[in-house]
C-alpha cells in the first residue's frame, strides 16, 4: 500500500500531528471497495485514515488507478513539568515545620539560629533539584499499522514514527 506518494516515516514533537501521504492501488482483476483502518499510535493520540474507505480497481489502458490516502497522527503534549513541583511541596513541609516548631521549644539562641539557617539551606537545595535540567522524555518510536480490508483481502503497510 505504501505509495511513491510520501514518506512512511515521520519525526515530530508531542502536540504535533503527523502526516503521511500513500497510495492505494489494486492488484491485476482486483475491483472491491476496501476499508482503511490504522493501529499503533501512542496512547491519548488518535490515528485516522482519509478517506477511510475507498473503490479500488478502475482501469485504464495504462492499468488500475492508484487512490490517495492520508494518514494523520495526532499526539498529546507533554506535561510532566508539572508533577516535579507538586512533589516538592510534601518534603519542604515534612522538614520545615517540624524543625521550625521544635526550634521554638529550644531555648538556646544558637541552636535556635543554626535551625533557622539549617531549613531555608536545605529547602532550596530541594528546589533547586527540581529546577532546570530537561524533563521531556525521550524520542520514542511507534510502529503504526495500516490496514486495507476488504470483501475479498486484507492488506496492511506498517509506517514509522518518532515522537520527541
Amino acid at each position: 500500500m505504501p505509495g511513491g506518494k510520501g514518506s512512511t516515516s515521520s519525526t515530530i514533537t508531542a502536540g504535533q500531528t503527523a502526516t503521511y501521504g500513500l497510495l492505494a492501488v489494486a492488484g491485476s482483476g482486483f475491483t472491491d471497495t476496501v476499508n482503511l483502518s490504522c493501529t499503533g499510535a501512542p496512547q491519548a493520540s488518535s490515528c485516522t485514515v482519509n478517506p477511510p474507505n475507498s473503490q479500488l480497481g478502475a482501469s485504464t489502458v495504462a492499468g488500475t488507478i492508484p487512490q490517495p490516502v492520508t494518514v494523520s497522527v495526532t499526539t498529546t503534549p507533554y506535561q510532566a513539568a508539572t508533577v516535579a513541583k507538586v512533589t516538592a511541596l510534601p518534603w519542604y513541609a515534612l522538614v520545615a515545620i517540624p524543625t521550625m516548631l521544635l526550634s521554638l521549644r529550644t531555648r538556646s539562641r544558637k541552636l535556635r539560629r543554626s535551625l533557622f539557617s539549617v531549613v531555608p539551606t536545605v529547602s532550596s537545595l530541594q528546589v533547586a533539584s527540581c529546577v532546570g535540567g530537561s524533563t521531556d522524555p525521550p524520542a520514542t518510536g511507534y510502529t503504526l499499522t495500516v490496514t486495507a480490508t476488504s470483501s475479498k483481502s486484507t492488506h496492511s503497510a506498517q509506517l514509522t514514527l518518532i515522537v520527541h
